[in-house]
Formats: structure tokens, C-alpha cells, sequence
């Protein structure tokens, strides 16, 4: 019985970890295409520009 349970939260778990990485780079697909470096530094110069 424990074998089962533990069995169906690694799905749940791995199910929630391959939603979440596809919303990751959904997003930062749709980011890099209106032409924002997400991997810039953000400085307090950046901010003001």
C-alpha cells in the first residue's frame, strides 16, 4: 500500500514539474519574441532607460 501511494505522488509530482517546465518555456519563448533579454543583468540604469 505505501509502495502505491508513494508510486502516485511521484506522477503527481513529475506530472506538476513537466506542466510547470512548459510553462517556463512557453514563456520564455513569447518574451524572447517581443525582444526581451531575459538573461540581461537588470541595473538601476536599465530601469530609468
Amino acid at each position: 500500500m505505501y509502495e502505491q501511494v508513494s508510486k502516485e505522488k511521484m506522477d503527481e509530482n513529475l506530472n506538476d514539474w513537466q506542466k510547470s517546465e512548459q510553462f517556463t518555456e512557453k514563456l520564455e519563448q513569447e518574451v524572447n519574441n517581443i525582444g526581451i533579454d531575459i538573461s540581461a543583468p537588470i541595473t538601476e540604469e536599465n530601469i530609468k532607460n
